[in-house]
């Protein structure tokens, strides 16, 4: 298969993506297998989902604005190298026997802090090196980059080392930040930022900013609260998700991390296929198709839980998933003007991922007391009522006013090359 011609610039942060994504694969199926072997109450697992992503609830919406006044580049290589240290101490940690759940909590929140940090500025950053007709093919690739290491390369990996010593999940994701750190350093020397022309405004009065452009835009408002609904009842399901894998339906450990590599094949799918289900059904289109066969299942495992009935919605939440990442995540970039897109992406985040650790939390106190499946049912309600509200408040002619009232911020070609490789236009910037 031919790479489409995205430029040299886009394929090293996409390489930079891919490897780091190999260790979060590994650490993604080691840290809840650490925390179940901890303990197995299901609240106290979900304990550990919660302080992750409980990184937003203090972090989430600063980082944003910082995306938007510092160098983007910097933030995704220096929070990529201090992961790199923070896996390394974690796994000696790990061979010394001090890991305790609540120190495995608060690793879980720490390196999240850093996560949210890199994952807004690389959102930021990406307009800067893809034009914005191509940020759907450019998205699908980085999340495709992303996916196939992080759920189908990592976790049965990760399985299958966790078995064999705890820590060397955790090794190796040191080993991948490190090296995803030191290939973003060496894009500084292809893509020049803009020098600043003028002070960036306090930082409150930036992040009121992107605020008020989040909360004014129909579209960007309704996705942002359906996004949170969303991943409140993911989150409460994923919270448990090794337990209910290895107590209800029996799994091992290492069928665990298989079970990880079933969504994964799904959102495989679900990537390479959304430019032309967009095309078919327009992004709205997308979205009720996405929350339509999430609620069903959920609805269908919290029912009928079997291996067969987990695998099947896993597939399908998978495959669904990975089309609404790549369609709204694209549509966010080619709405939002360039030196707002740090802080409406960071105010948007915020608003959908706090509520992953709510969502985790109450997750595991709904299994403790109705037990493991409870919590796939009550999503699939929930969902059921998403659906019905994006019908209602996204329709595809709001989509297309937003698309066709925003502003070019496409860069300017490098010299000697067909592909944009401009930096971030805000002077402000010394950023996915």
């Amino acid at each position: 298969m031919r790479l489409p011609d995205l430029g040299a610039p886009f394929w090293r942060l996409w390489t930079a993506s891919t490897i780091s994504a190999v260790g979060d694969g590994l650490t993604f199926v080691a840290l809840p297998l650490l925390a179940a072997r901890l303990t197995r109450d299901p609240a106290q697992v979900a304990l550990v989902q919660a302080a992750e992503h409980s990184s937003w609830l203090l972090l989430g919406l600063v980082s944003g604005a910082l995306a938007d006044r510092w160098d983007r580049l910097r933030i995704m290589a220096v929070t990529d190298l201090v992961r790199s240290v923070l896996f390394g101490a974690f796994a000696v940690a790990v061979v010394g026997g001090y890991v305790t759940l609540p120190l495995l909590a608060a690793f879980a929140f720490v390196v999240g802090l850093f996560g949210v940090m890199n994952l807004n500025a690389a959102s930021a950053f990406l307009p800067a090196v893809v034009r914005r007709e191509r940020l759907e093919t450019a998205n699908s690739w980085l999340q495709v980059g992303m996916t196939v290491p992080s759920t189908m390369i990592g976790p049965p990996l990760g399985g299958v080392l966790f078995v064999a010593a705890v820590s060397l999940p955790f090794t190796v994701d040191a080993v991948s930040f490190l090296v995803s750190g030191l290939i973003v350093l060496s894009l500084r020397s292809r893509v020049q930022r803009a020098p600043r022309t003028e002070a960036p405004p306090p930082l409150g009065a930036a992040l009121a900013e992107g605020i008020r452009f989040l909360w004014g835009s129909i579209v960007l408002r309704t996705l942002c609260l359906l996004l949170a609904v969303f991943n409140g009842v993911s989150a409460a399901v994923m919270g448990i998700l090794v337990l209910f894998a290895t107590e209800t339906l029996g799994l091992s450990e290492t069928g665990y991390g298989v079970l990880l590599v079933v969504f994964a094949v799904g959102g495989l799918a679900g990537m390479v296929s959304v430019s032309r289900v967009r095309a078919m059904l327009g992004t709205s289109g997308v979205v009720v198709l996405v929350l339509a066969v999430q609620a069903a299942a959920m609805l269908a495992t919290g029912l009928a839980p079997s291996v067969p009935m987990l695998a099947a919605g896993s597939l399908l939440a998978g495959a669904t998933s990975g089309m609404w990442n790549v369609a709204t995540i694209s549509l966010r970039q080619r709405i939002v003007p360039d030196a707002l897109l740090g802080r409406v992406t960071s105010a948007y985040r915020l608003v959908a991922f706090a509520a992953m650790p709510v969502g985790a939390t109450l997750g595991g106190l709904l299994a403790r007391e109705y037990g493991l499946a409870a919590p796939f049912t009550v999503a699939g309600v929930l969902l059921a009522g998403c659906t019905a509200a994006a019908l209602r408040w996204l329709p595809a002619s709001a989509i297309a006013a937003a698309e066709a009232a925003a502003p070019a911020h496409d860069p300017e070609p490098e010299p000697g090359t067909t592909e944009p490789v401009a930096a971030h236009p805000d002077p402000a910037t010394p950023d996915g």
